[in-house]
């Protein structure tokens, strides 16, 4: 029998917004302070948990070498996925 099983956001939403909000917000340092603590944020003991760490880790350390060095190529993928990351929702889905 199935059950169902209530998934909860964690903090790599909560990064992924953060830095989001200082993009748009135009403030470069609280942008340089979210992608330093997103790039070294824990992984969580939840797999799919981890797996969103993982890749808000890899996005900010991308987006920190982008702001150092200028360069802008992959800027939009970056933001993409920040926005799939930050609009993670309390979900639910069934497991055995």
């Amino acid at each position: 029998m199935t059950t169902p099983t209530t998934y909860l956001p964690g903090d790599a939403a909560r990064h992924a917004a953060g830095i989001l909000q200082a993009w748009r917000g135009n403030d470069s340092a609280r942008l340089a302070a979210n992608l330093a603590s997103a790039a070294a944020i824990e992984p969580p003991d939840d797999p799919n948990e981890r797996e969103r760490a993982d890749l808000l880790a890899t996005i900010a350390a991308d987006m920190r070498e982008m702001l150092v060095s200028g360069r802008t190529n992959g800027a939009a993928v970056c933001l993409s996925l920040l926005r799939h990351l930050a609009s993670q929702r309390h979900g639910a889905f069934y497991a055995n």
